[in-house]
């Protein structure tokens, strides 16, 4: 786990138990799915070469993709009735089968696979509650999947991402929760591998008493 990372969820940890503390409650802790549709992605492949070349930038993108994209977490909840602070830790997938280049065909399809560390705030008092959503991780990606012209090796790549979002949630303890967000992650690395997804989510989870 790189630095970054552990930094981000120490503080996320502090800013739970302070929470906790403040509003003497107990830990939650369940589960959830996320059922999402991609309205737009573009990933651009990192540099192959140095020093870098404006040709060697690659790039992949779709508008609306069909099929959904899924996530699972593990949730721990804190914070008072109706209006508790959720963090999850998630993985998900999406496959997108008509990803390509439109200045040069290469091939089709992409695959992405974003690890996130997330935390959803109540920010509107109202019931359901409008939710604010942000988090950062790592996402995985290959590009180009089929019907490639060339024989040269196409390995994963990855992006430092960060992602916000906004929608409107029922975060209660004990109970399901139901929510449906829009949201935006974006990321890139020093090799100017770039990624950005934009889309709507459907959430579903529960959560429960420690103990009970």
């Amino acid at each position: 786990m790189n630095s970054s990372f552990k930094g981000i969820l120490l503080l996320v940890t502090i800013l739970l138990a302070s929470i906790g503390i403040k509003n003497k409650v107990q830990v939650r802790m369940g589960g959830a799915l996320s059922i999402g549709w991609n309205l737009y992605h573009s990933y651009q492949k990192p540099f192959t070469t140095f020093p870098y070349k404006l040709g060697d930038m690659k790039s992949v993108g779709q508008v609306l993709n069909v099929l959904p994209d899924l996530r699972l977490a593990a949730v721990l909840s804190m914070g008072p009735e109706r209006k508790p602070v959720h963090l999850h830790l998630e993985a998900g997938v999406g496959y997108y089968p008509f990803s390509f280049d439109l200045e040069e065909f290469s091939g089709m399809g992409a695959l992405s696979f974003p690890l996130l560390l997330t935390l959803r705030i109540p920010v509107i008092k109202s019931y359901p509650a409008g939710v604010l959503t942000l988090g950062g991780g790592v996402q995985f990606m290959a590009v180009e999947l089929h019907q490639r012209f060339s024989q040269e090796p196409n390995p994963f790549f990855m992006t430092y991402v960060g992602e916000i979002g906004f929608g409107v949630g029922a975060l209660d303890y004990d109970a399901l929760m139901i929510g449906l967000e829009l949201f935006t992650r974006f990321g890139m690395t020093w090799e100017e591998a770039v990624s950005l997804d934009v889309g709507i989510r459907f959430n579903l989870g529960w959560v429960a008493r420690i103990g009970a």
